[in-house]
């Protein structure tokens, strides 16, 4: 009875630790490092969603950690791999719809892009970040590299990157008038098939199992 009592206590505890996490996830954002000459790690790219004008919006921000500084920034959002700018599999910033150079060096670039629809996109962001090849030489930047975010590669044969996501299309309180994300209402309605299944009495999935654990240490 003592073992039951205190592995009871065990479950509970893991439990509190399960919905605490769950309860912490933001699913309208997410966070990609950066990196630079392929597996330098100079930062992050962060990414959220926004209204502006009343129209859900991706708040896409570069950041990079300090000695590192942001030399060019380039973007590119769209709803399928294959129409992010490229030639022979290998992508082409230059061509990305958003693009700056920096004469005066950033810690901290930030694009806003409106969403077109609630479907997943694909974002290649690009930048060239530059350092100084010594401390002796702190007013010198005399190294550049180019960074992506991390994510999938392209089909070409350099080291770029893309990475996904999918929007929650937050409500701004306007007219929205792009098609809804049909593939997650999909995934909703099974799981809400799922969680009423007749074979657990009416209750959810998760519920009935913690019936059945609880009902064990109560025996």
């Amino acid at each position: 009875m003592k073992l039951k009592i205190q592995l009871f206590i065990a479950f509970i505890a893991l439990m509190a630790m399960s919905v605490g996490g769950v309860l912490a996830e933001d699913d309208c954002q997410k966070t990609v490092t950066l990196y630079a000459g392929q597996d330098i790690d100079v930062g992050i790219v962060n990414l959220s969603e926004i209204c502006v004008d009343n129209q859900p919006t991706l708040k896409i921000i570069y950041e990079v950690d300090v000695p590192w500084r942001i030399a060019e920034t380039h973007l590119e959002v769209a709803d399928d791999p294959n129409e992010l700018p490229q030639k022979n599999g290998n992508p082409i910033p230059g061509q990305f719809t958003y693009k700056d150079e920096w004469e005066s060096y950033r810690e901290q670039v930030t694009y806003e892009v409106p969403l077109e629809s609630c479907n997943e996109v694909f974002i290649a962001a690009h930048a060239v970040v530059v350092n100084h090849s010594s401390d002796d030489k702190k007013n010198v930047w005399d190294v550049t590299e180019t960074a992506w975010a991390d994510g999938e590669d392209f089909d070409g044969n350099n080291w770029a990157t893309y990475f996904n996501y999918t929007p929650c299309c937050i409500d701004c309180g306007g007219e929205q008038n792009f098609e809804e994300n049909t593939d997650v209402d999909d995934e909703k309605d099974k799981k809400d098939k799922k969680d009423k299944n007749p074979g657990n009495n009416g209750k959810g999935v998760g519920q009935s199992m913690i019936d059945r654990i609880f009902s064990f240490f109560i025996r």
